[in-house]
Protein backbone atom coordinates (compact mmCIF):
# COMPACT_ATOMS: atom_id res chain seq x y z
CA UNK A 1 0.00 0.00 0.00
CA UNK A 2 1.35 3.18 -1.16
CA UNK A 3 2.22 5.61 1.31
CA UNK A 4 -0.53 8.08 0.35
CA UNK A 5 -3.17 5.55 0.75
CA UNK A 6 -1.92 4.96 4.81
CA UNK A 7 -2.00 8.44 5.41
CA UNK A 8 -5.74 8.37 3.40
CA UNK A 9 -7.20 5.63 5.48
CA UNK A 10 -5.53 7.51 8.84
CA UNK A 11 -7.46 10.71 7.43
CA UNK A 12 -10.93 8.37 7.08
CA UNK A 13 -9.98 7.70 10.57
CA UNK A 14 -9.80 10.43 12.27
CA UNK A 15 -13.01 11.69 10.34
CA UNK A 16 -14.88 9.16 11.39
CA UNK A 17 -13.85 10.10 15.45
CA UNK A 18 -14.47 13.64 14.86
CA UNK A 19 -17.48 13.28 12.91
CA UNK A 20 -19.34 11.06 16.23
CA UNK A 21 -17.94 14.19 18.33
CA UNK A 22 -19.41 16.65 16.43
CA UNK A 23 -22.64 14.47 16.71
CA UNK A 24 -22.16 14.36 20.45
CA UNK A 25 -21.97 18.24 20.51
CA UNK A 26 -25.44 18.41 18.80
CA UNK A 27 -27.28 15.85 20.91
CA UNK A 28 -25.84 17.74 23.98
CA UNK A 29 -27.06 21.06 22.30
CA UNK A 30 -30.31 19.33 21.46
CA UNK A 31 -30.79 17.51 25.54
CA UNK A 32 -30.78 20.99 26.72
CA UNK A 33 -33.82 22.31 25.19
CA UNK A 34 -31.87 25.26 22.59
CA UNK A 35 -34.69 26.46 20.79
CA UNK A 36 -32.91 30.05 20.19
CA UNK A 37 -32.92 29.18 16.33
CA UNK A 38 -29.12 30.33 16.30
CA UNK A 39 -26.78 27.06 15.35
CA UNK A 40 -25.11 27.17 18.61
CA UNK A 41 -24.09 23.36 18.20
CA UNK A 42 -21.67 24.21 14.95
CA UNK A 43 -20.44 27.88 16.54
CA UNK A 44 -19.12 25.53 19.43
CA UNK A 45 -17.53 22.74 17.30
CA UNK A 46 -16.13 24.99 14.41
CA UNK A 47 -14.12 27.27 17.33
CA UNK A 48 -13.22 24.38 19.46
CA UNK A 49 -12.03 22.48 16.85
CA UNK A 50 -10.31 25.43 15.28
CA UNK A 51 -8.61 26.15 18.68
CA UNK A 52 -7.84 22.21 18.62
CA UNK A 53 -6.38 22.56 14.89
CA UNK A 54 -3.98 25.09 15.70
CA UNK A 55 -2.80 23.52 18.98
CA UNK A 56 -2.14 20.39 17.00
CA UNK A 57 -0.24 22.24 14.16
CA UNK A 58 2.11 23.48 16.78
CA UNK A 59 2.85 20.57 18.79
CA UNK A 60 3.42 18.01 16.33
CA UNK A 61 6.25 20.12 14.25
CA UNK A 62 9.27 18.53 14.96
CA UNK A 63 9.72 21.47 17.52
CA UNK A 64 6.77 20.66 19.37
CA UNK A 65 6.12 18.65 22.54
CA UNK A 66 5.16 15.93 20.44
CA UNK A 67 6.89 16.37 17.23
CA UNK A 68 5.09 13.84 14.56
CA UNK A 69 5.05 12.38 11.73
CA UNK A 70 2.76 13.78 8.79
CA UNK A 71 0.61 10.36 9.21
CA UNK A 72 -0.05 11.22 12.56
CA UNK A 73 -0.60 14.88 12.02
CA UNK A 74 -3.09 14.30 9.26
CA UNK A 75 -4.97 12.20 11.40
CA UNK A 76 -5.29 14.78 13.98
CA UNK A 77 -5.76 17.93 11.72
CA UNK A 78 -7.55 16.81 8.35
CA UNK A 79 -8.81 13.80 10.00
CA UNK A 80 -10.42 14.67 13.42
CA UNK A 81 -10.21 18.16 13.11
CA UNK A 82 -12.06 18.38 9.62
CA UNK A 83 -14.46 15.85 10.33
CA UNK A 84 -15.32 17.69 13.82
CA UNK A 85 -15.85 20.95 12.24
CA UNK A 86 -18.31 21.78 9.36
CA UNK A 87 -18.16 24.38 7.24
CA UNK A 88 -21.03 22.75 5.03
CA UNK A 89 -23.33 23.15 7.79
CA UNK A 90 -22.25 26.13 8.76
CA UNK A 91 -23.03 27.68 4.71
CA UNK A 92 -26.09 25.86 5.43
CA UNK A 93 -27.34 27.80 8.21
CA UNK A 94 -26.57 30.58 6.76
CA UNK A 95 -28.48 30.88 4.20
CA UNK A 96 -31.46 29.28 6.30
CA UNK A 97 -30.87 32.39 8.49
CA UNK A 98 -30.98 34.20 5.79
CA UNK A 99 -33.71 33.02 3.39
CA UNK A 100 -35.77 33.69 7.06
CA UNK A 101 -35.31 37.23 7.30
CA UNK A 102 -33.11 36.80 10.08
CA UNK A 103 -30.24 39.04 8.74
CA UNK A 104 -28.76 40.41 12.26
CA UNK A 105 -28.02 37.09 13.38
CA UNK A 106 -26.79 35.39 10.16
CA UNK A 107 -24.47 38.53 10.17
CA UNK A 108 -23.40 37.48 14.05
CA UNK A 109 -22.94 33.89 13.21
CA UNK A 110 -20.73 35.15 10.00
CA UNK A 111 -18.64 37.29 11.98
CA UNK A 112 -18.58 34.86 15.41
CA UNK A 113 -17.88 31.91 13.54
CA UNK A 114 -14.82 33.66 10.94
CA UNK A 115 -13.62 36.04 13.60
CA UNK A 116 -13.80 33.36 16.60
CA UNK A 117 -12.40 30.37 14.42
CA UNK A 118 -9.40 32.76 13.45
CA UNK A 119 -8.69 33.74 17.15
CA UNK A 120 -9.55 30.15 18.54
CA UNK A 121 -6.92 28.80 16.10
CA UNK A 122 -4.09 31.67 16.75
CA UNK A 123 -5.21 30.79 20.57
CA UNK A 124 -4.73 27.02 20.28
CA UNK A 125 -1.30 28.24 18.73
CA UNK A 126 -0.30 30.44 21.37
CA UNK A 127 -1.14 27.87 24.19
CA UNK A 128 1.06 24.83 22.54
CA UNK A 129 3.88 27.75 22.34
CA UNK A 130 3.54 28.84 25.87
CA UNK A 131 3.31 24.56 26.72
CA UNK A 132 6.81 24.41 25.00
CA UNK A 133 8.46 27.09 26.38
CA UNK A 134 7.51 25.50 30.01
CA UNK A 135 8.65 22.31 28.79
CA UNK A 136 12.54 23.96 27.85
CA UNK A 137 11.49 22.82 24.18
CA UNK A 138 12.63 25.56 21.84
CA UNK A 139 9.77 27.19 19.84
Amino acid sequence: MSWEWKIGLWVALGSAIGGMLRLAVSHVHLSHGDISGFPWATLTVNIAGSLLIGYFARHTRGDGLLPSGERFRQFLMAGICGGFTTFSLFSLETALLLQAGHFPMAAIYVLGTLVGGVAAAAAGWSLANRMIARGNVSA
